[in-house]
């Protein structure tokens, strides 16, 4: 039975020092059936205190969607606690980039309103005060650049947009921001401006 599984892991093993040797809890796989397959140990381990923090995804995943000088002009408006609205096509992109960037951050921590996927119910946190970091997804599978600027212009006029946000297009690479009137594609000098 699974709780034997979990009472083992609780009661049981001690939890590792940091950055110290790591625990492999082997479990055995009879227990749940005589035909199952030998399982893999899990292994519990606690990084050393000046490292990045324990994140099962990829720290390499902001890179497959945003070019080097992009990644480092979104990361400096981190730094500035800017309002930042992430979009793409891809749920599993947007959160994982999202995340890591967040992660990335590492030892400071993004206190700021940040949500990964935004659902229309709750547009009203685009107007919060402060920095921000919300992922809004495109319906689109694979959008064109003429689509996604139709989408940008539409949820320009869907969301009450506050002046100085900047949305970040992780399907084309690209920033635009928001001057009170219309939103603007930064050129790649104002991108370097940011830096």
């Amino acid at each position: 039975p699974l709780e034997l599984f979990i009472s083992t892991v609780v009661h049981q093993v001690p939890l590792p020092v940091e950055g110290g040797r790591p625990f492999h809890v082997v479990l055995d796989a009879a227990l749940i059936s005589v035909k199952s397959k030998p399982m893999s140990p899990i292994i519990f381990q606690v990084p050393p205190q000046r490292f990045f923090p324990l994140m099962d995804l990829d720290f390499a995943g902001p890179l497959r969607c945003m070019s080097v000088d992009v990644m480092l002009a979104v990361f400096m408006l981190m730094l500035r606690e800017a309002k930042l609205i992430f979009i793409s096509c891809s749920n599993t992109m947007l959160t994982e980039t999202m995340e890591t960037l967040r992660m990335l951050l590492f030892p400071l921590m993004w206190s700021s309103c940040f949500v990964s996927r935004l659902p229309t119910s709750l547009h009203g946190l685009l107007q919060a005060p402060g920095g921000l970091m919300i992922g809004v997804h495109m319906e689109e599978i694979q959008p064109s650049p003429a689509e996604v600027k139709k989408f940008i212009q539409h949820m320009h006029r869907s969301y009450p947009l506050v002046t100085g946000t900047y949305v970040v297009d992780l399907t084309s690479n690209s920033i635009h921001q928001f001057d009170g009137r219309t939103l603007d594609k930064l050129q790649p000098n104002d991108v370097e401006n940011i830096l």
